[in-house]
């Protein structure tokens, strides 16, 4: 692409939602909307279509403090997108986008039981007496998820199946063979504890990624969080799947027992050679739908500051990294989408 090119975006038809990191951008003109992170709505602002390729990538180099040969090749790349979806013109004077309206599904989330060995201190969705607990009824869920996918289009869909702990509902695998037959990419949330030998081959054949948890660095304050041996079962599960060579993400929910280790938490991670790692946001109340805010007593800019710490270590890597290297490079996000403080 030419880097003297200049694009145009119509900034005026559209209003925006922040959360954290995550922009939505939606139009009534245009009848469209779109999501993207807080870079690339920085792009978008300076494309006014006076200024060039060259010169956006050279203000988020100097901002970034990134060699400006690397983020022009981020920017070029968001710009074959941006085109392609047709949300940037050439020219002020073309029409900006087609009146269309995105049905697609981006993620799905399942809960197929309440059901959990653990007790964790911010948990909201688990039940210790399996006697007491309830899975998903498989039929219902395939009936209700054909519906779903006959509305919708799910091309690149992302389901996960939460809990409670997903391995205790013993219809789990033939859950996952029906994801898996629907094209559907798969994560699978669980606490580690019951991945072995007998299972790990169906989940590797029908599951895109395994997320497990890690809480803290250190092993007693892991456990006083997520509950006995939680520590030493994430950690054993990690390099179950890596050994049968199965993307992991690890998880972490802050709390007042972690909010200063998050940043030792990602870099553990890297080095035990995860996929990446995600930060979740919890919705601070208890299995019994009580308010637990003791757990999370700190400012919103605290962990806004030390996700910034994260970023600074792993998300700026990820996002401006050595094209010419085949490894992957280990990243970082925050999961809002959803309110997972589950134990999984």
């Amino acid at each position: 692409m030419n880097i003297d090119e200049k694009y145009y975006f119509d900034n005026l038809a559209f209003k925006s939602i922040q959360d954290k990191n995550q922009v939505i951008l939606f139009s009534d003109k245009y009848k469209r909307w779109f999501r993207l992170n807080v870079i690339g709505k920085q792009i978008l602002d300076k494309m006014d279509g006076n200024t060039t390729i060259k010169n956006i990538a050279e203000g988020i180099a100097q901002e970034y403090e990134i060699p400006c040969e690397v983020v022009l090749k981020d920017v070029d790349n968001f710009c074959i997108k941006a085109l392609d979806q047709e949300f940037i013109v050439e020219e002020k004077s073309k029409e900006l986008l087609n009146h269309r309206v995105d049905l697609s599904l981006s993620n799905i989330y399942i809960d197929v039981t309440n059901k959990c060995n653990l007790s964790c201190a911010y948990c909201s969705k688990c039940v210790k007496d399996e006697e007491l607990g309830v899975d998903i009824n498989f039929n219902n869920l395939k009936e209700y998820l054909n519906l779903l996918l006959e509305e919708k289009k799910a091309e690149d869909t992302i389901v996960n199946i939460t809990g409670g702990e997903p391995l205790l509902n013993k219809e789990l695998r033939q859950i996952l063979e029906y994801l898996k037959s629907k094209k559907l990419r798969v994560i699978l949330w669980t606490n580690g504890f019951y991945l072995d030998d007998s299972n790990i081959q169906w989940i590797k054949e029908n599951c895109t990624f395994v997320a497990i948890p890690l809480d803290s660095v250190n092993e007693e304050n892991n456990d006083r969080i997520r509950g006995k041996g939680a520590y030493e079962a994430s950690i054993k599960a990690i390099n179950l799947c890596k050994k049968h060579n199965i993307d992991v993400i690890i998880s972490a929910t802050a709390t007042v027992f972690n909010i200063n280790e998050l940043k030792e938490i990602a870099i553990l991670g890297e080095s035990l050679e995860v996929y990446s790692m995600v930060i979740n946001e919890p919705i601070k109340i208890d299995s019994a739908n009580n308010r637990i805010l003791e757990y999370f007593d700190f400012q919103e800019e605290i962990i806004e500051e030390k996700w910034r710490e994260i970023l600074g270590h792993t998300a700026v890597l990820s996002s401006w990294h050595n094209y010419n290297s085949d490894k992957v490079v280990f990243s970082a996000c925050r999961m809002q989408d959803t309110c997972l403080n589950s134990v999984y």
